[in-house]
């Protein structure tokens, strides 16, 4: 039961309402964080088929921002997510420090499956979303609400780049939106009207 509490907003004399960090609402970010893995697990298997000059082709701005190939892209991205897990936690994966390309894109999927189960733990438990978290080396403050948002943004943001090459190449990149990850596990389907 998600617990909502209505409170005067300081200063506005409006309501707002408060969450409740204790309820099932956290069930919520972690089907989210289960999508965001599950989208990189599905973008990494598609692009296992690429030869291995196409996954190091450094590729122009915009469309691989400015991490150049699908390797650097994918590294960053599973290397972040382990760097968001840290400021988090406190924990964070010995792979995440170890940004550095790998010619074997088969060294990836395990380290998704652990930040992923990584985050389902951390969002288990309860946590203060407006918490003050540390990153770059303890010169940028936010709260920790903020680095779980920007982890699931961040994936996004760089599969999309990913995608983009896959264009450029012209492949046909998987489908690896919410609504795909729903339809795929079995968390929606279309319903004919009567």
């Amino acid at each position: 039961m998600v617990r909502l509490h209505f409170a005067p907003a300081a200063g506005t004399g409006r309501a707002r309402v408060a969450f409740d960090p204790m309820s099932e609402g956290n069930a919520t970010l972690m089907e989210a964080h289960r999508h965001n893995a599950w989208a990189t697990r599905e973008l990494l298997a598609f692009c296992a088929q690429l030869r291995p000059e196409q996954l190091s082709q450094p590729r122009p701005a915009p469309l691989a921002g400015v991490h150049g190939s699908i390797l650097e892209t994918f590294d960053h991205i599973v290397c972040s997510d382990g760097g968001y897990l840290g400021a988090l936690t406190g924990h964070r994966p010995a792979w995440a420090h170890e940004r550095g390309l790998s010619s074997d894109l088969g060294e990836l999927p395990p380290r998704v499956d652990e930040a992923e189960a990584l985050w389902m733990g951390f969002l288990s438990l309860p946590d203060d979303a407006a918490r003050k978290v540390f990153l770059d080396d303890g010169t940028y403050e936010t709260h920790a609400a903020i680095v779980t948002a920007q982890a699931l943004h961040h994936g996004s943001a760089h599969r999309e780049q990913i995608c983009a090459i896959l264009r450029d190449f012209g492949l046909d990149p998987p489908e690896v939106q919410p609504w795909d990850f729903a339809d795929a596990t079995g968390r929606s389907r279309w319903i004919k009207p009567e």
